[in-house]
């Protein structure tokens, strides 16, 4: 299963922890003394301790032990063992410090902070040899990569995390997720193969969840494949292990399963039974999401039986709960379906206004084909209203749309012919030079050598002849492509020029107004680069992320992350703070 992160950051250089801080974090986060016998051990021993690596140990401890219940505390822990440990040369415990601050950025939803220092500290832990927490730092990068969707990077560190793994448990954790890629990317038998060792691992260490939610995953993957029978045993077998052990989660995702499974058999009754079951438990465990999934599941079907009216207040309620999460493809799914249901019941405008909707967010859609069959619905249902003009539009765009996925098929469809021209032609040219061979054996040696000679210049020659045609032709191409780019930037040129010298001139007007007699920024801080003082300066106008985005050219994410980065330079926690250090010291050296 795809587990959680962590990431963090630090300033101070004392070789001993004051016991004192300790005792105001423990305070300061209303730490109690009851019921925390690990915790209370662990902070008695820091407080007696002397040597500083078993310290940095004994901190790296607590901050495991308490980032369940207090996160930032944790945080605040690993920042402390990342200073010590750092200060005295600690490699191994600076490196599990870092794994564990990823660990905590990425339980905080910060995915960008989580890869940082989960990239940090494997460069450490390698060099340290402890195959454990090595492993433990791939699988958490495989975690990060796979969340930001890159998925190649992500599958690599799941295959780093198998070869360092001494552990089964973390080496199946990372078959598991190979196999939630490969599925994902197409390789199904990859898929059922990754998930089948990780199931294996699992029964091995008698993990009833695991093994649960592993069957499961290989239910999903036999669906896929249309084998529908092993795809149902798999989902029975997953539903009676998370039913054995009262998991929720399992119990509600083999339901899920089962439901999927038996409306692909053609049970229809048996599969709106199970999405109802599965849905209630979602609801129960407050998973909008899967709780909306589960009321469109059971909507398609009761629309296939024919019950429309009940079918379209399930998707009613899904609409509004994909609406309050702003599930758009989803969403997108559950308007194309009402549009569909409308047609049924002959409720023409109805089905126009949905599927109109459904078009608008067909961009969130992952089937390719979803906007051509809705902008061909369009065209019909305009063409039956009257509409002439809205029925011609949408039919434009079922042909632009339907040109587009054609051309792809095109594209594949020409490469495998020419694949199979190329092969057949050189099995031509094998087989006319196997000939000219067997007849020069029967000549002297020179005749031989001087044909194979000749055979070898003519290709030669025809081969750099082919390539000169094909780069001529790409460089007109290229010609062609860039005197377009060059028009098309020049009619872009003056709104932009005009849009940065507004810019440029409100920067030297902030920079002027927040300018003045400062302090000098202080030894623990670090100075902004240029680009974080004109992020300051604008948050200090209260402008938002997205204000700051379109004044600097950059995308909102950017914005973020320089906003995060001012944050650790300054040691503070919010824009409040951020803007008082701006007011307060000198942050920007020219």
């Amino acid at each position: 299963m795809i587990k959680k992160k962590e990431h963090l950051f630090l300033s101070k250089k004392d070789n001993n922890i004051p016991v004192g801080i300790v005792l105001f974090l423990m305070l300061f986060h209303g730490i109690s003394a009851l019921g925390q016998t690990k915790k209370d051990s662990l902070y008695q021993r820091l407080s007696r301790e002397t040597n500083t690596q078993i310290k940095t140990d004994i901190l790296n401890a607590l901050s495991m032990e308490v980032k369940g219940t207090q996160l930032m505390l944790a945080m605040d822990y690993a920042k402390m063992a990342i200073e010590l440990g750092t200060d005295n040369e600690y490699t191994r415990g600076v490196g599990i410090a870092q794994s564990n601050l990823g660990l905590f950025y990425y339980l905080n939803d910060q995915l960008d902070s989580a890869l940082y220092w989960n990239e940090k500290a494997k460069r450490l832990l390698i060099n340290t040899g402890d195959s454990s927490e090595i492993s433990k730092n791939f699988n958490r990068l495989g975690v990060d990569y796979y969340l930001l969707g890159k998925i190649k990077f992500a599958a690599e560190n799941y295959q780093e995390a198998i070869n360092y793994s001494v552990n089964a448990k973390l080496k199946a954790n990372a078959y598991n997720n190979l196999g939630m890629i490969s599925k994902q990317t197409g390789d199904l038998s990859q898929a059922v193969e990754y998930h089948s060792k990780a199931l294996s691992l699992y029964e091995m260490l008698d993990e009833t969840v695991f093994k649960s939610k592993t069957l499961s995953n290989l239910g999903s993957c036999f669906l896929t494949k249309k084998k529908n029978k092993q795809a149902l045993n798999a989902y029975l077998e997953a539903y009676e292990l998370g039913k054995g052990v009262g998991d929720l989660d399992c119990i509600a995702q083999s339901l899920n399963g089962l439901g999927a499974s038996n409306k692909a058999i053609g049970n229809n009754e048996e599969a709106a039974k199970y999405f109802q079951e599965s849905a209630q438990i979602y609801k129960q465990k407050g998973d909008r999401k899967e709780y909306a999934q589960q009321l469109v599941n059971l909507a398609d079907l009761l629309t296939e039986s024919g019950k429309l009216n009940v079918a379209l207040q399930h998707y009613d309620e899904a609409e509004k709960i994909l609406i309050l999460i702003n599930d758009k493809q989803n969403l997108a799914v559950v308007y194309n379906n009402k549009g569909n249901l409308n047609i049924k019941q002959k409720k023409d405008k109805e089905a126009a206004l949905n599927l109109e909707k459904a078009i608008a967010l067909a961009q969130y859609a992952n089937d390719k084909n979803f906007r051509v069959i809705i902008a061909q619905n369009l065209s019909r249902i305009y063409e039956s209203l009257g509409n002439t003009e809205k029925a011609l539009e949408y039919r434009k765009l079922y042909d632009i749309y339907k040109e587009e996925i054609n051309t792809v098929a095109e594209n594949v469809k020409y490469l495998e012919l020419d694949q199979t021209l190329q092969s057949n032609k050189k099995d031509q040219q094998l087989e006319i030079k196997n000939q000219e061979i067997t007849e020069l054996s029967e000549n002297n040696t020179y005749y031989f050598l001087a044909l194979i000679l000749l055979i070898f210049l003519a290709i030669g020659i025809l081969f750099a002849y082919r390539n000169r045609i094909k780069k001529h032709q790409l460089l007109e191409e290229n010609i062609y492509s860039i005197g377009k780019q060059i028009e098309e930037l020049k009619s872009e040129n003056d709104g932009l020029r005009i849009k940065l010298k507004n810019t440029e001139n409100e920067l030297i007007n902030l920079n002027s107004k927040y300018s003045g007699e400062k302090e000098v920024l202080p030894e623990n801080m670090v100075p902004l680069s240029k680009r974080e003082y004109e992020v300051l300066l604008f948050l200090a106008e209260g402008l938002a992320d997205k204000e700051i985005a379109e004044k600097i050219f950059v995308s909102v994410n950017t914005v973020k992350t320089h906003t995060r980065r001012i944050y650790d330079k300054l040691l503070v926690n919010n824009r409040t703070e951020a803007v008082a250090c701006l007011n307060r010291y000198q942050l920007h050296q020219e």
